[in-house]
């Protein structure tokens, strides 16, 4: 009917234009700051990845769009998440609202599905099963057009919102 082809249309341009947000600021140099200030945290150490798997507390894996990572004296990877969305009525995905009760759940330990190369000439190597312990979570947030003014939120998991 030509009421579901319109809706399955748009659900596809829609997509399109999330991920065309999604490139547009994962590319813009502004963002790694934007970001920190948000966080709260020095990210000048920090090494950005994209598209990591993360998995959550039901055994399930997410896809983290940026994170941004060091491994502290101790060994350990810290990291900072960045989920980008091109309005802030797009909704979380199922996995996505999994990790965010994670983290209101008090789990802030996360384990990488698959090695990830650190994205600046491929060196070192993230093995698999590697933990990242979570020290914040961002959302950027668009206008709902692929060149909108994001905005940058952090997530309180003790209140649940978004500031």
């Amino acid at each position: 009917d030509i009421i579901a082809h319109d809706q399955m249309k748009n659900h596809i341009i829609n997509f399109i234009n999330g991920k065309k947000f999604e490139r547009r600021i994962n590319n813009d140099a502004n963002t790694k700051s934007n970001v920190a200030n948000k966080a709260g945290i020095d990210l000048n150490s920090y090494i950005k990845i994209e598209q990591v798997q993360l998995k959550t507390s039901s055994g399930d894996y997410f896809i983290a769009d940026e994170v941004y990572f060091k491994k502290n004296a101790a060994g350990q990877y810290e990291v900072v998440i960045n989920e980008i969305k091109i309005s802030d009525a797009t909704p979380f995905t199922k996995r996505q609202n999994q990790f965010l009760n994670d983290l209101r759940n008090g789990n802030t330990n996360f384990e990488l599905r698959n090695e990830k190369f650190n994205g600046e000439n491929d060196l070192p190597i993230i093995p698999q099963g590697t933990q990242f312990n979570v020290k914040a979570m961002i959302k950027t947030a668009g206008d709902g057009t692929v060149q909108g003014t994001p905005t940058f939120t952090k997530f309180n998991p003790l209140t649940n919102t978004w500031n």
